[in-house]
């Protein structure tokens, strides 16, 4: 598994993993990319499909991560925890506080 940034070539694919009975989650991601400079928008990739998502959303020194999604056939194996602390060590190393997750 890699967990990188999403590209803007990924947002299109973003929509497989929409969960039924959520709002639309491409405005999001399409916000969450092109305010990279607060918030830091991943993946995790496995055998090039993505596999899940996930952003972290900062402000001063709080944090909240936000849309942890994972592709049903993947959920289980520990995708979700990787993209959580994937987001964490950044944010540790950076200088924040407190971190929420919604």
């Amino acid at each position: 598994m890699i967990i990188e940034k999403i590209t803007a070539e990924d947002i299109p694919f973003i929509q497989n993993l929409q969960p039924s009975g959520w709002l639309d989650i491409i405005p999001s991601f399409q916000f969450y990319f092109n305010n990279r400079n607060w918030c830091n928008p991943v993946k995790a990739v496995i055998n090039n499909h993505l596999a899940g998502i996930g952003c972290s959303i900062s402000f001063k020194k709080s944090t909240w991560l936000a849309h942890i999604i994972v592709d049903p056939i993947y959920r289980k194996q520990g995708i979700g925890l990787s993209i959580v602390n994937n987001l964490c060590d950044q944010l540790k190393s950076s200088g924040v506080e407190t971190i929420f997750i919604i």
